[in-house]
């Protein structure tokens, strides 16, 4: 829940971000930020896929705080996972920025 809260907060950003940017004529900045996005993009794409399970790491304060733990079965290992959230705040502002380039750009955070 609260990764979607920093999502829409950034795409209302962006989405003024951008009535910003074309009421000033400044339309080429979206189109370089379109790029840089779609050409970044790469990297994960090319990087997933190398672990089944990522590494386990260490339990922080916000993971103690907010219950961030569970497990789950999973059908291809045949083997009950067990997950920590580590670094929520972390993801708060990824998602944000996620959320800003999605309303800056008009595309899904996909992308």
């Amino acid at each position: 829940m609260g990764l979607e809260i920093a999502t829409t907060t950034g795409s209302i950003v962006g989405s003024l971000t951008a009535a910003y940017i074309y009421s000033h004529n400044l339309a080429w900045i979206v189109y370089v930020v379109f790029g840089i996005v779609i050409l970044t993009s790469i990297i994960p794409t090319a990087q997933r896929g190398k672990y089944e399970i990522p590494d386990p790491r260490k339990p922080d304060w916000t993971t103690r705080v907010f219950k961030l733990y569970g497990s789950y079965y999973d059908d291809a290992l045949k083997m009950e996972v067990k997950y920590w959230g580590v670094r929520w705040w972390l993801g708060e502002l990824i998602m944000f920025f996620a959320g800003f380039i999605s309303g800056l750009l008009g595309i899904g955070s996909g992308a």
